[in-house]
């Protein structure tokens, strides 16, 4: 996991910042990228000013940004979640996440 893109307003409870999920079939080599985006409640209020919606999908809001809390609850998601194979779990990925193959 790691951030691909950070934004930081002058106090400290302003930020929106992505985050770049690796997850593959266990036992394979292959990885695919998943992203979710966390921002705080005052980020989002500030978007919903210039935007009057704002969709969610992938969007992760916390009050105080805390990357470990950030990362548990990611993976206790993606290990909350099970299909018959790579394609069917990573589609129930891509309904919290933004995919890469996503159109």
């Amino acid at each position: 996991m790691n951030n691909t893109f950070e934004s930081w307003g002058e106090e400290y409870d302003d930020f929106g910042i992505s985050i770049e999920v690796a997850v593959g079939p266990e036992g394979e080599r292959r990885e695919e990228f998943f992203t979710f985006s966390v921002t705080s409640p005052k980020r989002l209020e500030c978007l919903l000013q210039r935007n009057s919606v704002e969709l969610g999908r992938g969007l992760i809001i916390m009050r105080d940004y805390n990357y470990e809390i950030v990362k548990t609850k990611i993976v206790a998601l993606i290990n909350s979640l099970n299909g018959e194979n790579w394609n069917e779990l990573s589609m129930k990925i891509a309904k919290y996440a933004r995919w890469e193959y996503d159109d």
